[in-house]
């Protein structure tokens, strides 16, 4: 998002957005991170890097077969996340059985989509 107003400041700023979200800028992301490119031709200069290390690869191979990311719907999708994060952690640490787990995580999501 360019929120500058000044036009010098937004021709910058878009340069900038165009390098970062660019083959080049996305390629050397990949290789430092791991994340997969967002950028489709950064694959051709990642070729090389993935022969010699494969496990990097793993997440750009499943682009293709990838779906949108869930959200709750309002206002309360964060907090229904940590909410369940919570339970789960309960439930992981033998705090809570898996039955009441579900039963807790069931509950408070219902009552923070309301």
């Amino acid at each position: 998002m360019i929120l500058a107003k000044d036009p010098e400041k937004q021709k910058l700023a878009w340069e900038f957005v165009k390098f970062v979200t660019g083959p080049e800028a996305q390629a050397r992301i990949a290789e430092t991170t791991g994340y997969m490119p967002t950028n489709k031709k950064a694959a051709a200069l990642l070729a090389p890097f993935y022969s010699s290390n494969p496990n990097y690869r793993t997440a750009a191979t499943q682009a293709e077969i990838a779906g949108p990311w869930y959200a709750y719907p309002g206002s309360n999708g964060v907090e229904i996340w940590r909410a369940q994060r919570n339970v789960i952690d309960l439930v992981q640490r033998g705090k809570l059985s898996p039955e009441d787990g579900l039963k807790r995580i069931a509950t408070k999501t219902a009552d923070l989509l309301k």
